[in-house]
């Protein structure tokens, strides 16, 4: 087997693939595959084509090769959870970002997919420290005050999750789910007036959605 022919066919299928021709695309790595079947970067570059032309298991089972292959590639890891995420396999979704985690400690991407990893879960506790690293790392990421402040809810702990909530409405004063759920927060502290205000807020960024409306009143 040619390694420099394999390298011509991951080229190849580069190219038809920016050329929108994916399964052509497609075929031209799998060659590659097949000629070089210890190349990371051609199973890495299979998977993501898969993933694009909506073959999301056979994508996970090469992102699976890309880390036997690479097991110290966090991306690949990466890669791997992702794909468990859509298809619904959390348990091994939470391992692969676990992974990526170890390996990249300080990438706030993957603490804030294990920590929704967590969330789907239902492990909250064990979440709320993912989410805090998350917050810590990417202080401009509403998303992960946000699910923070899912977490504090979830656990009860009302004071801290209106603190997270009033984050992510500072860093996304349009997004009517911080805007509910800040809302929720002031309810349950007893500051109603507060919280109606808010509510009225979430109306009004999104006034299609009855639960809104009707936490309103």
């Amino acid at each position: 087997l040619d390694p420099e022919l394999a390298a011509a066919h991951y080229n190849r299928g580069g190219m038809l693939a920016a050329l929108g021709r994916g399964k052509k695309g497609l075929e031209a790595l799998e060659k590659a595959c097949e000629l070089d079947p210890r190349s990371a970067a051609y199973h890495a570059a299979r998977a993501r084509l898969l993933k694009g032309l909506g073959r999301n298991e056979q994508a996970l089972e090469a992102w699976r090769r890309v880390c036997d292959l690479e097991p110290s590639d966090a991306q690949a890891h990466a890669g791997r959870g992702a794909l468990c995420a859509e298809l619904n396999k959390l348990d091994e979704g939470l391992d692969a970002y676990e992974e990526a985690c170890r390996l990249e400690p300080e990438r706030g991407s993957h603490h804030y997919c294990r920590a929704w990893m967590l969330r789907d879960l239902g492990r909250h506790e064990e979440a709320l420290p993912a989410w805090d690293r998350a917050c810590q790392l990417d202080k401009g990421n509403a998303s992960a005050h946000y699910n923070r402040g899912f977490a504090l809810y979830k656990l009860e702990r009302h004071a801290e999750a209106l603190e997270a909530y009033e984050e992510a409405c500072r860093l996304e004063p349009s997004d009517e789910r911080s805007q509910y759920n800040r809302a929720c927060a002031l309810e349950i502290l007893g500051r109603v007036d507060e919280a109606l205000e808010v509510y009225r807020e979430a109306c009004r960024l999104c006034p299609d959605r009855a639960v809104y409306q009707h936490a309103r009143g």
